[in-house]
Order: structure tokens, then sequence, then C-alpha cells
């Protein structure tokens, strides 16, 4: 006798992949931060002078390269959420950066989001906001009207 049983799946809820986004976004930002540091911070200090004027520890040194580094940071997250939706950090973890209309993120849009992004770290209400937020979006997203979802 045939066992024609039909197996049902249940459906996944539309926030089950929204709960852990505040832990895989905070996970994907670390993952950047080595990332970037491992492979752009060498170049920084060697445009910017390199060991000679670390030993000194003057003060204009350490402002051009912290002023260098931010830079390279903004940069980077530019390029790669402009152009692929996503830093690398956020590859790794497989989430994507859209418009709220589904849309792909376009460079002068990511280019935007940076600071606002910085702005939201600092004032850590704009990263609380994302796990409060029913979108699950930061301060950053609401204001560039950018949403991150899991591919």
């Amino acid at each position: 006798m045939p066992n024609n049983k039909k197996i049902t799946f249940r459906k996944a809820r539309q926030t089950e992949s929204l709960e852990l986004q505040l832990g895989l976004r905070l996970f994907a930002a670390i993952i950047d931060l080595m990332l970037i540091k491992l492979l752009i911070y060498p170049i920084v200090l060697t445009v910017s002078g390199g060991p000679y004027y670390w030993q000194t520890g003057s003060e204009l040194y350490v402002t051009e390269v912290r002023f260098s580094t931010v830079f390279t940071f903004w940069l980077c997250f530019a390029i790669l959420e402009g152009t692929m939706g996503a830093t690398l950090g956020k590859l790794f973890v497989r989430l994507r950066i859209y418009n709220t209309n589904g849309s792909k993120l376009n460079v002068t849009k990511s280019i935007v989001r940076f600071p606002l992004k910085v702005l939201s770290l600092a004032t850590l209400l704009g990263i609380l906001m994302i796990d409060v937020n029913k979108e699950k979006q930061g301060l950053h997203d609401l204001l560039c009207g950018t949403i991150v979802r899991r591919k």
C-alpha cells in the first residue's frame, strides 16, 4: 500500500530572519573592522609617514592617521555597499542592504549612509533601534531609506 502522506513544512515567519539581525550585523561589523584594519592600515601608515612619525608621538601625526583611517573606512564601505550591496562582513553572514522599495543600493546613498552609521554608533540609540523597530532598521537606515535583509 503506497504511502500518500503529504509532508508539510512550517512556513517561516517573517520575523524569524529578523530576530537575530542585530547580532548578525554586529558580527559583520567586527569582521569588517578586522579585515579593513588588517588590509588597509599598513597602507595608511606608509602613506602618512610610517614608523618615524609614530615614534615621535606627534599630535599632528596621530590626527592624520585617525583621519586617514576613518576616510579609508568610509571609502571601503561606500564602494562595497554601493556596488555589491554589502560589506565583506555582511557578505560573510549573508546580509544585503537594499532600498526600502527593494531596489539595489547605489554608491551615492552608501556615501551618505556611512556618516549616519557613525552617528548611530556614537549615540547608541540608533543601533538599539535595530532591535526595537519592526523593520529592524537603525537610525541610519531610517534616515537613508535603506533596509538590511538576509539573502
